[in-house]
C-alpha cells in the first residue's frame, strides 16, 4: 500500500508540474 500511495503521489506531482510548466509557457507566449 505504501509503495502504491508513493507512486500515486509522485505521478500526481509530475502531472501538476507538467501542467504548471505548460501554463507558464502559455502565459509567457501571450
Amino acid at each position: 500500500l505504501k509503495w502504491a500511495a508513493r507512486t500515486y503521489v509522485v505521478a500526481a506531482i509530475g502531472s501538476i508540474g507538467t501542467l504548471l510548466y505548460y501554463l507558464m509557457i502559455y502565459m509567457n507566449r501571450r
